[in-house]
């Protein structure tokens, strides 16, 4: 008897396992999801990163659960913020506009570089947010200068030459009136802010027991910082990083 419930539920077993290995890609793909042959943004039914803005939305919830421990709430209170990204870009469009109490003083992408001393949170939010959905690829030199504060400016990422007033001298710590591009990058990531939102591209933070050639980033070498000369009290990160 014993044996024959043994063959009996080997069978089932080879049965089972049979119609699970022939149905799966089925069940997958038309019954459970529907997803076809999607995965993520690929495949002919993916899903467009831009306009679901998952990644962006996930660590925006860690974004705001840091600042919650830190008895901020970042939904209600205006907060400062140094960005890495463009509003082109998945998670820093996204991200850039899911609180309208972001203050965005200085962001970085591989060509330019915002400076914004003391931006109006609502007013801010809605250049963002016609950047964002502008039709074709917009950069930050399509922002509109009227809306920035005193100081504020957007400069090639390789300029030789740019002007330092005294409000963004305060905002960046430093006596320095004139810099170039690359120093200017180097002054934010130093600088004092509330939050550093990576949604990027390149990995500018380090840790002190890191060498540059351990990170794997050689094209922001000269711009990395050591961790113990980051300021900002939370950090939120969901593009693309090396090391």
């Amino acid at each position: 008897m014993t044996i024959k419930i043994h063959t009996l539920l080997l069978r089932l077993i080879k049965g089972l396992q049979h119609l699970v290995t022939s149905q799966i890609p089925y069940l997958w793909t038309e019954v459970f999801f529907g997803w076809g042959d999607a995965f993520a943004s690929g495949g002919s039914t993916g899903y467009d990163h831009k306009k679901v803005g998952i990644t962006a939305k996930g660590a925006w919830e860690s974004v705001k659960r840091h600042f919650r421990e830190l008895g901020k709430d970042i939904q209600k209170e205006p907060f400062t913020v140094v960005a890495i990204g463009d509003m082109a870009g998945d998670v820093f469009g996204n991200g850039m506009l899911l609180s309208r109490q972001i203050k965005l003083q200085a962001a970085f992408n591989h060509m330019h570089i915002f400076i914004d001393p003391d931006p109006d949170p609502e007013i801010s939010f809605i250049e963002r947010q016609r950047l964002f959905k502008l039709a074709t690829a917009a950069t930050w030199m399509d922002y509109d200068r009227s809306v920035m504060s005193e100081g504020g400016g957007i400069y090639e990422r390789s300029a030789k030459r740019i002007e330092l007033n005294a409000k963004v001298r305060a905002m960046l710590g430093t006596d320095k009136t004139v810099v170039t591009g690359e120093e200017l990058l180097n002054l934010i990531l130093k600088m004092k802010a509330e939050l550093l939102w990576n949604g990027g591209i390149g990995t500018y933070i380090r840790s002190t027991a890191e060498t540059n050639a351990q990170v794997g980033d050689p094209a922001n070498d000269g711009l990395r910082i050591d961790a113990g000369e980051c300021k900002f009290k939370v950090i939120g990160e969901g593009g693309v990083t090396s090391g």
